[in-house]
């Protein structure tokens, strides 16, 4: 077993059992994919974790987590409907190729 394996087993152990420095460090690999695959629901699981026990550091990822995932909901839903066409047009104003 690789170092970073043996971290994140010890990691999830100490988090499972109830440790906040362990669950904020665990969210952050989920967020940043450092050595599990990146999801950020279990990372928001982790941060929220610590955050009920009082840890500053995982209030202020989790708020920082919830912006940034709803920043990217945000952007995927435009670029969607910009690339589906459903995209709201000003009667008028499409793109057109004449000159």
């Amino acid at each position: 077993m690789c170092w970073k394996a043996a971290a994140l087993k010890w990691l999830r152990k100490a988090s499972e059992q109830g440790y906040s420095p362990a669950q904020n460090q665990l969210a952050y690999a989920y967020e940043h994919g450092r050595g599990v695959p990146q999801d950020y629901a279990v990372a928001e699981k982790w941060y929220a974790a610590a955050a009920e026990r009082g840890l500053p550091e995982a209030e202020h990822n989790i708020r920082v987590l919830r912006t940034f995932v709803q920043k990217l909901s945000r952007g995927m839903a435009s670029q969607a409907e910009t690339l589906t066409g459903t995209a709201t047009q000003t009667p008028g104003k499409a793109l057109t190729n004449s000159q």
